[in-house]
């Protein structure tokens, strides 16, 4: 599994995550958020 590169930046009501996954196609990903729990993971990327 890889890591993408990714960039969290976090406002006063919100929490933005911006991930880079080349060579991923958007429709066959998984994402999981709950609570403080958030899961990423498309073909080679993992992101926990």
């Amino acid at each position: 599994m890889i890591t993408p590169a990714f960039e969290l930046s976090q406002y006063p009501a919100f929490l933005i995550l911006t991930t880079h996954v080349p060579c991923s196609r958007t429709s066959e990903f998984d994402l999981y958020i709950d609570g403080d729990d958030f899961k990423f993971y498309a073909e080679p990327y993992f992101l926990r």
